[in-house]
């Protein structure tokens, strides 16, 4: 009878662990996956976790985009990294796998999830991984990313990451994910990424691609961009045709004569200045209303002293600085001219009449491009130390790492990070230059 029994209730084992599992599969495989979620969610709500995180699972495995994003989420705030970031490798965004690592301190379990991220064709899995790289100066790895990047087809990713590194001041990356953009099919701004490219002093490949990408007929300062292409290369023929073509055979609306001519003229003057044809400068200065402008005035004078008309340069320039509105301006002119001792000299004056305090920001910008941290993070805390502005926050924490403080650096970008995981980049360089300082 016992042995009747014994059997009994191992066949009604069997038969649960048959319905149960094959509910399991039909859940996972043939039921609907916007009901799973939609399961997971009302169980989320009601703070039936254990029983949300199967729903979510199921979906996940049913098809469900947005189920991965949610566990991993989940486990993050439940600090379970390890799991955050299994799931984090699921989603759309698999780099924030790698992110959460680098916020702990754990560069070795963040290359490793930055490398899965990778392995998931994660343009900025990779641009994380490239500053690591090059850092510890891993050359074939770093060939391999280059090589990943410059074939990418993620037109999306590759301009996330290029204005990245540039708004970030990462000349070498920014230029790597500009380059890999160009022979996309970008259906960005071809003249927005050439002026990048002009800006970064890569003149060629920006007129390479002004020349074969951009729709001339479709924006409005493309000739203008093109000649100051050219006359960065010192091509003042072609730059001065370029300029001309803007003045006299482009004909847009008001607004653009308004906006986009003087600035032309301003350029075309600067190019009679640079060919010592003085005359026509002050000539086409004149003819361009933009002349009230305080900057053009400041320019104005500058050409008379070049051109040997001394006096009416130091009148001109005397009247100017009677004004101290006009102390930004002064300074926005030699700083155009690359004279950064007058720039700085005239931001500073502006600051201290108290006329504009961004100005403190420019004078802590130029101070840094200069190299001369220590000054510029003094200035900072002098001017801008109470601001709230994550951007001056991101500068004084660079700030920080320049001058070797790397403690208060990676404590203000770990604050940053809370708000915006982008910000794990910079706790990561702070880490790896801390350990090699700890390590010489």
């Amino acid at each position: 009878m016992y042995k009747k029994l014994e059997v009994f209730w191992v066949v009604i084992l069997i038969v649960v662990g048959l319905i149960w599992g094959s509910s399991e599969v039909y859940l996972r495989y043939y039921a609907d996956a916007h009901m799973l979620y939609k399961k997971a969610e009302k169980n989320f709500n009601k703070q039936n976790i254990l029983t949300a995180i199967f729903f979510y699972k199921c979906a996940y495995k049913a098809g469900h985009n947005k189920a991965p994003q949610k566990l991993a989420d989940y486990y993050f705030k439940r600090n379970n990294l390890t799991q955050a970031a299994d799931w984090f490798i699921l989603t759309n965004q698999p780099h924030q796998a790698g992110e959460i690592f680098i916020n702990k301190d754990n560069i070795h379990l963040a290359i490793k999830y930055y490398q899965k991220a990778v392995d998931k064709n994660s343009i900025i899995a990779a641009s994380r991984l490239l500053k690591i790289y090059r850092l510890q100066k891993k050359n074939d790895e770093l060939k391999k990313l280059e090589k990943m990047i410059k074939s990418s087809k993620n037109c999306d990713e590759l301009q996330e990451v290029t204005n990245f590194f540039y708004n970030n001041d990462y000349k070498e990356e920014a230029l790597l994910y500009l380059k890999a953009l160009v022979p996309q099919q970008f259906n960005g701004d071809y003249v927005m990424l050439a002026n990048k490219l002009y800006n970064l002093k890569h003149y060629h490949d920006a007129i390479k691609m002004l020349k074969t990408k951009a729709e001339p007929n479709k924006v409005y300062i493309f000739p203008t961009m093109l000649g100051m292409c050219y006359e960065k290369i010192d091509d003042y023929q072609k730059a001065k045709q370029y300029y001309k073509i803007e003045l006299y055979e482009n004909y847009y609306d008001g607004l653009v004569h308004m906006y986009i001519h003087p600035f032309t003229k301003v350029r075309l003057a600067n190019l009679y200045c640079l060919n010592k044809k003085y005359d026509l400068a002050i000539k086409m200065y004149n003819h361009s209303k933009s002349t009230q402008n305080v900057k053009n005035k400041v320019a104005l004078s500058f050409i008379y002293q070049q051109a040997g008309r001394v006096e009416k340069s130091q009148n001109l320039l005397k009247e100017l600085t009677k004004n101290p509105n006009n102390y930004a301006s002064l300074g926005a002119f030699y700083n155009s001219i690359e004279n950064r001792k007058k720039a700085i000299y005239y931001y500073k004056k502006s600051v201290e009449e108290g006329k504009n305090n961004d100005d403190a920001y420019t004078v802590v910008y130029l101070l840094t491009d200069e190299k001369k941290y220590s000054e510029a993070l003094n200035y900072f805390i002098k001017y801008l130390n109470n601001s709230k502005s994550k951007y001056h926050k991101k500068n004084k924490a660079f700030l920080y790492g320049k001058t070797g403080d790397y403690d208060k650096a990676i404590d203000i970008y770990r604050k940053l990070y809370e708000q915006n995981m982008s910000y794990a980049i910079f706790i990561q360089l702070m880490l790896i230059k801390r350990q090699q300082q700890e390590n010489s």
